[in-house]
């Protein structure tokens, strides 16, 4: 959801400022990780969390893929299939 949302607004903002706010976002949450302490009675902060590193997540997923299709895709028609592939090993690998 949030990657469709961020590919419709990179035409209206531009890319810098979606990777700034994927960064700061994942900084944000970076330091919270490290000063939080969690307690079991509040389990809708693991929740947000993990909501919150989503929507940055989003941000890089979509941006990055796009620079580099961008990139490559001029020059080698293939790199979409390409990049595929490799992202698909790379889950493959890190579950299995």
């Amino acid at each position: 959801m949030c990657s469709v949302l961020f590919g419709s607004a990179m035409k209206f903002v531009g890319r810098s400022p979606l990777m700034a706010l994927g960064a700061v976002a994942h900084v944000s949450l970076l330091v919270v990780l490290l000063l939080w302490e969690p307690h079991p009675d509040v389990p809708y902060v693991f929740f947000a969390i993990s909501g919150l590193w989503g929507i940055g997540d989003a941000v890089w997923q979509t941006q990055v893929n796009d620079a580099s299709l961008g990139l490559y895709n001029r020059t080698k028609p293939r790199v979409r299939g390409v990049i595929n592939t490799l992202m698909t090993e790379e889950t493959i690998k890190l579950y299995h």
